[in-house]
């Protein structure tokens, strides 16, 4: 965010240049402030790179996590007598199954 109000000043620097010819800053100053806004642009880009990469590593653990708490649930349904829950939907001749009758 620094580096984006840094640029939003020295745009507005550059602005006031053609209204007030007396405080005006150099080309110099103004093509100096116009590179280290682009640095600071840079290494806010990278950081938000590295934390992009981050974040997409924490959603694939989280989505990991999330498939295997669904497995154990499903153990669990099955291993406590709850039927299952699309039984119902199930083919007629799957249903009529004995070992899928036992869910």
């Amino acid at each position: 965010m620094a580096s984006y109000e840094k640029a939003t000043m020295t745009l507005a620097t550059l602005g006031s240049v053609s209204n007030n010819t007396q405080t005006s800053p150099s080309v110099d100053e103004l093509i100096t402030q116009l590179f280290d806004t682009v640095n600071g642009l840079r290494e806010s880009a990278s950081e938000l790179r590295n934390q992009n990469t981050s974040l997409k590593g924490s959603v694939a653990q989280l989505q990991e996590e999330n498939s295997n708490l669904r497995k154990d649930l499903m153990t669990l349904q099955q291993n406590s007598g709850v039927r299952f829950s699309l039984f119902p939907k199930l083919p007629l001749e799957l249903r009529r199954l004995s070992c899928v009758q036992d869910w």
